[in-house]
């Protein structure tokens, strides 16, 4: 009883103490903010960064300090890619569906080659940008494969896509991409040796694994030495046994451009030329400046495993091709055209071009 007394008093006399410090407030002559105007309340200042800022430019737009999806432009930046907090806003949160039939099915499938101005326009934008003219995809019941091109070294594709394709069941590949002069130097360096193939085939199953997307699109536009073309298939090899041991279902194609010979001559078609890089992964994408010749060859030649070629259509038609524009559609659905690969149980797959501007 005591206790609870004392307590009483203890418990008043803070009280008391609270009270006095609030009547010294009210005698300081210094106004209480709640008694200002409304206007008055609010504090409005700019915050600007000066050079360097502290946001890195690969992570943020540094214009709205918005999050972004991003590419790797250089050897070195694959090289030494190490997740960070950063890229956190870059990792898929939606797992790949289940579809029926499974992709791995021998049966045909359509692949959408995203190539739309360079990449990483509106929707490199993560949470969204404000822009009514931003391309948009509607059909994805009609689609298996999405696949993100840009013409930096490393497309990593952008989260949003990611996320929007596994939902529907599709699965979404990146880019990995060398061109002309410049290109055939990256080459002569990664394809030197065995030691320096893999350590870029194993960022590339990381990054692949890390980001939550499901295969790589392997385009290599520039001569190869004797050396780098004799390493190619093992890389090819390697790379796809890496990335099925660690994501399930993953895809890496190889794009029909350099022959087994090094020499850069794009075929249309898969044939001795270019079977090498087609037997070391899951399939080709052909060229889009085939004719019904090259077709009927592929199927008279009895080339194996026709449900992997994905034969190339460019949307806008550009230069001697079939279909394009508002006839894509008759390019697969045709008789006589992509149907003439059909061969036994087999036949041949669609690869559209979605590309503009680049």
């Amino acid at each position: 009883m005591e206790d609870e007394v004392q307590g009483r008093k203890r418990q008043t006399s803070s009280f008391e103490g609270v009270d006095r410090k609030l009547r010294r407030s009210e005698n300081s002559g210094i106004p209480s903010t709640f008694d200002l105007p409304v206007d008055s309340q609010v504090v409005s200042q700019v915050v600007q960064y000066e050079p360097p800022s502290p946001l890195s430019a690969r992570h943020y737009d540094l214009d709205t300090t918005e999050p972004i999806s991003f590419s790797l432009k250089t050897l070195e930046e694959l090289l030494s890619w190490q997740a960070s907090d950063a890229d956190f806003f870059n990792v898929a949160t939606v797992p790949l569906a289940n579809r029926q039939p499974p992709l791995a099915s021998s049966r045909p499938r359509t692949l959408i080659c995203h190539d739309m101005m360079g990449g990483y326009q509106q929707d490199r934008f993560i949470q969204g940008a404000e822009a009514k003219t931003a391309y948009a995809f509607y059909h994805w019941d009609y689609i298996d494969i999405f696949t993100y091109f840009s013409h930096s070294l490393v497309t990593i594709p952008p989260v949003c896509w990611t996320n929007a394709a596994h939902k529907h069941g599709v699965s979404v590949q990146g880019t990995f991409i060398t061109e002309w002069r410049d290109g055939a130097k990256v080459c002569e360096s990664f394809l030197a040796g065995e030691e320096a193939y893999r350590a870029v085939a194993d960022k590339l199953v990381q990054i692949a694994d890390y980001y939550g997307f499901d295969g790589w699109l392997i385009n290599i536009e520039n001569t190869l030495s004797e050396t780098a073309v004799k390493n190619t298939p093992s890389f090819l090899r390697y790379l796809t046994d890496q990335m099925h041991g660690r994501v399930a279902g993953s895809l890496v194609l190889w794009y029909d451009s350099v022959l087994e010979n090094g020499e850069l001559k794009w075929q249309n078609e898969l044939n001795d030329k270019n079977r090498v890089f087609f037997r070391s992964c899951d399939g080709i994408f052909t060229n889009y400046n085939w004719t019904e010749q090259h077709l009927e060859g592929m199927a008279s030649d009895g080339a194996e495993q026709l449900h992997n070629v994905y034969v190339g259509v460019d949307v806008f038609a550009r230069g001697d091709v079939v279909g394009g524009k508002f006839e894509t559609d008759k390019v697969c659905a045709e008789p006589g055209i992509v149907p003439r690969l059909q061969q036994g149980q087999h036949q041949g797959l669609c690869g559209v071009f979605c590309r503009k501007g680049s």
